[in-house]
């Protein structure tokens, strides 16, 4: 399953639910239904070459940006910041476009690529994340079919225990994400309404 083809993949049943790296959008929620409560919130972060000198977003304006095809990142790239973007089927194809020189930054959810960055430091020793901000800070839902109200109610409850029971912080932090910020606040706030 790639980017493109997700959502035709759970709107034909060839897939039940869709969880990672899919933030909400009120694009997607016309089509979808989602789990109301996020498991994670996280938004885009620029892996740039070392030396590109690119500081801050407003430095893409005008140069080739890559992102997944569909990503929630490309309007507001676009839009805000003047860049140049190119869809690229998925997060590995963006991000060896990146490494060949075909754009000056890849996009993409910022947990994800700053463990890549972390976990292969060989491959990815001249490129960074330099940007101080993420990009468009998204609820991360876990989405369905629409109409499969039971399943929604079901995996609501789920992912709150989730939360209450503190696993879902623990685990982040065992797998070395950046930012937590997000689920300590709903740990705490979800525990304390038990």
């Amino acid at each position: 399953m790639t980017p493109p083809n997700r959502v035709q993949f759970l709107q034909q049943g060839k897939v039940d639910i869709l969880i990672a790296n899919m933030q909400y959008t009120e694009d997607r929620a016309k089509v979808l239904d989602f789990v109301p409560t996020p498991y994670d919130r996280s938004g885009g972060a620029a892996v740039v070459r070392k030396d590109s000198g690119l500081k801050d977003w407003a430095d893409l304006k005008g140069k080739p940006v890559c992102v997944s095809q569909g990503s929630n990142y490309t309007q507001p790239l676009i839009e805000e910041y003047g860049a140049i973007v190119k869809a690229l089927p998925s997060q590995p194809e963006s991000l060896l476009a990146l490494q060949g020189g075909n754009c000056v930054a890849a996009v993409h959810v910022g947990a994800t690529v700053g463990l890549l960055l972390q976990d292969r430091p060989e491959e990815w020793k001249d490129y960074a994340i330099p940007f101080p901000t993420e990009l468009v800070p998204s609820d991360s839902v876990i989405w369905l079919r629409k109409g499969e109200k039971d399943t929604q109610a079901a995996l609501d409850s789920a992912v709150k225990k989730l939360h209450v029971s503190g696993k879902l912080l623990d685990f982040a932090k065992s797998s070395r994400l950046l930012n937590t910020d997000y689920l300590e606040q709903e740990h705490k706030a979800l525990a304390t309404t038990k």
